[in-house]
């Protein structure tokens, strides 16, 4: 992804993992009698806000190309002909999307070890990985 996407799009796509991790947890952590998606009525409303904010930045990225004229777009649908998503942007979300569920699972994995042995396991983890 990072060879067709310019870096700062990227960065800004990676950051996407800051608002997806607490909807996931939201999702997987809801209470045990409700079931999953219990949590998300206690995602608190800056959240929510926060999320809204972000997809409104891949829109407006979507639509930073030189031909792309933004002042003629007057309804929805010019507006889905103007946006872009490539390869490369979908990569990198997937990327986002991996890193929010490493970040979930160390969370979870955190309450139940010592930080030394979190931190031997993922060393190892990544050595293996590395090679």
């Amino acid at each position: 992804g990072l060879e067709t996407v310019p870096a700062d799009r990227a960065a800004f796509l990676v950051q996407l993992t800051t608002i997806m991790v607490p909807l996931v947890q939201a999702f997987t952590m809801g209470s045990a009698g409700a079931g999953a998606g219990a949590g998300f009525a206690s995602i608190p409303l800056a959240t929510w806000g926060a999320c809204l904010l972000a997809f409104a930045g891949v829109i407006i990225m979507g639509l930073d190309r030189p031909e792309v004229d933004v002042s003629n777009m007057i309804n929805m649908n010019d507006l889905a002909k103007g946006l872009s998503f490539t390869t490369g942007d979908s990569l990198i979300v997937l990327a986002a999307v991996a890193y929010t569920m490493h970040v979930v699972r160390l969370g979870r994995y955190a309450k139940v070890t010592t930080p030394l042995g979190l931190a031997a396991s993922k060393a190892t983890v990544e050595a293996m990985f590395s090679l």
